[in-house]
């Protein structure tokens, strides 16, 4: 199986967007993320996609535009719009909120261009004291589809999908940054620092195959190292990338 060498070119965007609980949208900014994400001149957006639960990601890219003019426009836009810059990395990320939102901006460069992913999470504003609270959903009303937890990248804890706890054990010393679930469909994206890329392919390797599952493809360039594997109907793939400071690893099942 050929896997391109894109599936690295911004891999927790590709992990988010494979979601199939959420609404794709081509070729614009999703919801609200076009009123707090001043368009950098000459974006193109990739792919992108809407979750019930107001979170909202695109895969975009910048063309021959250098990577760090991109992050200070970001970092000077998202000032300007009311937002607090909690975080910032190598001049490749930021993180940043206001009142109900927040906002991520991972940066990359592949082939020559610079990539990246930009995600808002929205919140509906708390009530105020005088408010009366809602009443208990029925139990007869059907509940999102799919769920996507961002939580781990704004500071919060994500826990570890149990239906991959049951295939593979959360990698030692990670951090989970995003996680999603939806029928079929599971995934996690977390990082781990001072562990050479090596070490965790060895490791997944290792504690998939001993689970019964089958190695259907070994694959690595100079963006990372793709494994899959399958068993019966059910298929796990699992990416490992070397960002600098930490390996990005993401999980992904389908059954």
């Amino acid at each position: 199986m050929k896997i391109k060498s894109i599936i690295f070119c911004m891999v927790a965007c590709c992990f988010v967007i494979g979601a199939a609980s959420a609404a794709m949208i081509e070729g614009k900014l999703p919801g609200p993320m076009a009123d707090e994400f001043t368009l950098f001149p000459g974006l193109k957006v990739i792919r992108a996609q809407s979750s019930p639960d107001g979170s909202h990601v695109a895969q975009v890219s910048f063309g021959q535009s250098l990577l760090p003019d991109v992050f200070e426009y970001y970092k000077t836009k998202l000032t300007e719009n009311g937002y607090t810059i909690k975080h910032t990395m190598q001049e490749r990320s930021i993180i940043a909120e206001k009142p109900n939102m927040n906002a991520v901006i991972s940066l990359d460069t592949q082939k020559g261009e610079t990539v990246g992913m930009l995600a808002l999470d929205v919140k509906p504003p708390r009530p105020a004291a005088s408010t009366p609270v809602p009443p208990v959903v029925s139990p007869k009303q059907k509940e999102p589809e799919g769920k996507m937890n961002m939580a781990g990248l704004l500071g919060g804890k994500t826990k570890y999908p149990a239906e991959l706890a049951a295939i593979v054990d959360l990698y030692p010393g990670s951090s989970i940054m995003l996680s999603r679930e939806k029928g079929k469909d599971v995934g996690v994206m977390m990082t781990a620092k001072g562990v050479p890329a090596a070490d965790a392919v060895l490791f997944y390797k290792t504690e998939i195959l001993q689970k019964g599952w089958a190695l259907a493809f070994d694959e690595a360039n100079e963006g990372g190292t793709v494994l899959g594997f399958t068993k019966e109907s059910r298929e796990v793939t699992a990416v490992i990338r070397d960002a600098g400071e930490a390996l990005i690893i993401t999980l992904d099942l389908k059954k």
